[in-house]
């Protein structure tokens, strides 16, 4: 715990009982700044402070510790909860538990609530310190993935460049129209990966620099299928949306796309998003065969394909988009 003294807000409106309280826990040897308040409104607004725990008794006049929980929980605050009172039903200590107290002590047992005080906040500092492992993992994760989806596409002559751009383009559109903050969190990572199945593509059709055959173009658009074979499967919420990504993104809005010629909603909404940012970024980037066109020369083509190539929504907010970067209104 801290070296400092533990800084507890007191919900309890009886003076005395307070008194005792403090008593107790000075006595125990720890160091504490007390702050009481009485009332729903003084609790509520005590929230916007940190503190180290909370000690509520469990009935006051118009107001109880179950109301008292429910305050902490909706405003999401880690903070653990130790409710004090006279005797009461277990089914009261029960629902207090529910609800997300730490610990139920009686008030003829205050004995011991340095021991339960102690506790309950070795538990959050475990449950902090696990946190934060699961995030440190996760960003390793994270990374892994983007610097292995890189190196595959420095494979072929374009920079790895390319997957950085195209998945942060994704990520803009998203947040653009509007995406769901949980699919929207894991968006760029996923689409960073839309090309993986490239892996089980020989580099002679990679890096051809002109026209594919007929049979090399079967081949190349293999990579969508091998992509989500890779991807697939694993129960992460993360691969399985890159894994949607990598199938999807060569889809058409008028079902002449593949591998499964989908059409218009059909196509899973991020695999829409992925073939808007996947096309404009190569059109601007230089390739083996060609190189880069202007964005002005890429908008033009892509318009082209509104309502064909392209879901019409997705490629109006690219040109928003295209248009807000350049400082110039999007042309119709």
């Amino acid at each position: 715990m801290s070296s400092g003294p533990l800084h507890l807000l007191l919900l309890e409106d009886s003076a005395t009982d307070a008194e005792l309280l403090g008593a107790r826990l000075r006595s125990s040897g720890l160091q504490t700044q007390i702050a009481r308040v009485v009332s729903r409104e003084e609790f509520a607004a005590a929230l916007e402070r940190h503190w180290d725990a909370i000690i509520a008794d469990f009935r006051l006049p118009g107001f109880d510790a179950l109301e008292a929980l429910d305050l902490v929980t909706a405003r999401g605050i880690d903070t653990p909860v130790i409710v004090v009172t006279g005797a009461v039903g277990e089914e009261v200590a029960v629902e207090c538990m529910k609800r997300g107290a730490s610990d139920y002590l009686l008030k003829d047992r205050l004995a011991r609530l340095p021991q339960a005080l102690e506790q309950v906040l070795e538990q959050r500092r475990l449950r902090m310190a696990e946190a934060e492992a699961r995030n440190e993992l996760r960003i390793a994760h994270e990374e892994t993935i983007r610097r292995l989806a890189i190196a595959l596409d420095s494979r072929s002559s374009e920079t790895g460049l390319h997957v950085t751009r195209m998945s942060n383009l994704a990520a803009r559109l998203g947040v653009w129209l509007g995406m769901d903050a949980e699919q929207l969190a894991f968006l760029p990572l996923a689409a960073a990966m839309h090309d993986i199945g490239k892996i089980g593509i020989r580099d002679a059709i990679l890096e051809k620099p002109g026209p594919l055959t007929p049979d090399e173009r079967l081949a190349m658009q293999a990579h969508t299928t091998i992509g989500h074979e890779i991807l697939s499967g694993s129960g992460s919420e993360l691969l399985e949306l890159a894994a949607q990504i990598a199938l999807t993104h060569h889809e058409r809005w008028d079902g002449s796309g593949y591998p499964n010629h989908l059409v218009r909603q059909e196509i899973p909404f991020p695999g829409r998003i992925a073939a808007v940012a996947d096309v404009f970024d190569a059109l601007t980037s230089d390739r083996v065969y060609r190189k880069a066109f202007s964005e002005s020369e890429a908008v033009q083509m892509m318009r082209d394909g509104r309502g064909s190539h392209f879901d019409p929504v997705i490629l109006d907010a690219l040109l928003e988009l295209v248009a807000e970067d350049t400082g110039s209104p999007p042309s119709s």
